[in-house]
């Protein structure tokens, strides 16, 4: 899922958009490491199923899965394409102000951090002077990723993204939750429409949801070369909208909206500064940032525009996926389940990106 991506861009009237991808990601030191982390990123290179030959988190998760119970950790993604078709500021009161419409296409899973990725021309000659204190990036629907680890068992065996499952179709309903199954004890649906479904997640008590490996689990290893797979933003963050009903996110839960967009929650809370609604176009979806209580997502909001003055200037700042070093793995969640000692290969889904937008008043 988004929150959102993995670039730098730099907004500069009549200027250009420069695209960097960010050096700095939070890797979990070797006493830290565990499954399923959240405040740091544990390669599934250096953990094990049953958390044998090392030492790791001894809280949460700690090292080890339960048996039978499903985890996840951090992959490498060889390619992980982005496109942008627009980026907006905007007010409480409604305005909104397109700074660059035009197409952006970012393959951050090919991008060595530190590097320009992209440079696109950008205008705020539609802008009128104000307060503005939101900014609204629209891309595609669909990321395409592709992505490969190693099974944490000390197998050797290759877990990889399958073309099973890898294409997407943007029709049906998304609200209703059909598009997904619901695994019951760390299997599949082993029948039914359920078992043709391409996205699972381990329960009704998880509100993100995975691309899966096949019909069935793979506990034997992916020998074919990796297939590029589509992921549905708009899927995953209408099920990462929902707030818990009873300890699960299902159909009755209710979504946590914001006008026409769906906003993220989770059991630390809600808030509305990260939101994403389906543009008019179906197979895009516009995302909403303001600014939020910790600048976790944007700092420097609000921002004066005065066309008398010197215009802001705004950086948009993702990861790169390309880290170049075994351990340090990025770019997709691989998620598998315990067998004894084995892993149990289930899916994948795009890691979350690390947005984080600056905006300076020179």
């Amino acid at each position: 899922m988004m929150k959102m991506k993995n670039i730098s861009v730099f907004l500069l009237a009549l200027c250009s958009t420069t695209v960097f991808a960010q050096e700095t990601l939070n890797f979990c030191p070797d006493s830290a490491t565990g499954w399923n982390k959240d405040d740091c990123i544990a390669s599934c290179s250096q953990l094990r199923v049953d958390g044998t030959g090392y030492v790791a988190d001894s809280s949460g998760e700690g090292g080890s899965l339960g048996n039978n119970s499903v985890g996840f950790c951090f992959g490498n993604a060889t390619s992980l394409q982005y496109n942008i078709h627009k980026i907006a500021i905007g007010t409480s009161s409604g305005i909104m102000c397109n700074i660059f419409t035009g197409y952006l296409t970012l393959d951050l899973g090919r991008s060595t951090p530190g590097s320009t990725i992209r440079q696109s021309a950008l205008n705020y000659s539609d802008c009128p002077a104000g307060t503005y204190d939101r900014v609204f990036v629209t891309t595609d629907r669909i990321t395409k990723y592709t992505a490969e680890t190693v099974f944490p068992d000390g197998s050797g065996k290759q877990a990889k993204t399958t073309s099973t499952f890898a294409t997407d179709s943007l029709a049906g309903n998304v609200t209703d939750l059909s598009w997904m199954e619901n695994m019951s004890g760390g299997t599949y649906a082993s029948s039914g429409a359920n078992s043709s479904k391409g996205y699972s997640r381990p329960g009704t008590s998880w509100n993100t949801a995975f691309k899966k490996v096949g019909s069935i689990p793979n506990t034997t290893g992916v020998t074919d070369v990796a297939a590029e797979n589509d992921f549905d933003e708009w899927r995953t963050m209408y099920l990462n909208s929902l707030r818990r009903n009873g300890g699960n996110f299902d159909t009755s839960s209710v979504p946590n909206t914001d006008g026409d967009f769906y906003c993220e929650t989770g059991d630390s809370g809600e808030d509305k500064n990260v939101c994403v609604k389906l543009d008019s176009n179906p197979s895009q979806v516009t995302w909403r940032f303001k600014n939020t209580p910790d600048d976790i997502i944007v700092g420097g909001l609000p921002l004066s525009l005065d066309k008398g003055k010197k215009i802001p200037r705004v950086q948009f700042s993702y990861h790169s996926a390309k880290r170049g070093i075994a351990a340090q793995e990025y770019g997709a969640r691989f998620y598998f389940k315990r067998n004894g000692s084995n892993a149990v290969f289930l899916g994948t889904n795009v890691s979350e990106n690390g947005l984080y937008i600056t905006i300076n008043q020179q």
